[in-house]
């Protein structure tokens, strides 16, 4: 695998042609568990290989959708001001600003 990785792939009869032309190998069977050894090797080695870019695309969007939300939630303060401004007054119910309690004093 290391020296010829480059010559096997997925499929099991291409992997068992490709060992018969670069291997002295002449048991059949040992030829067949060899054969299905890099197959099975390639296939899972394919499978992390996606699931690694899976994982990177996942995290690369979950930066972008995070980058538009910060922009999305920063006010300016002028936009502040003018929330504040468009309230209404707050009165004093429990000071003696409050017209009910000067009433009640009096």
């Amino acid at each position: 695998m290391e020296k010829y990785g480059d010559s096997f792939g997925e499929n099991f009869e291409d992997n068992k042609k490709t060992l018969m032309i670069i291997s002295t190998i002449t048991s059949k069977e040992l030829k067949n568990e060899i054969a299905g050894f890099i197959t099975k090797t390639v296939k899972r080695i394919a499978r992390e290989e996606q699931k690694q870019l899976a994982d990177q695309k996942a995290r690369e969007e979950e930066a972008v959708e995070l980058t538009r939300l910060e922009v999305v939630d920063v006010k300016t303060p002028s936009e502040d001001y003018d929330v504040i401004s468009d309230a209404e007054p707050i009165h004093d119910t429990a000071g003696t600003d409050s017209p009910k309690a000067t009433e009640s004093s009096e």
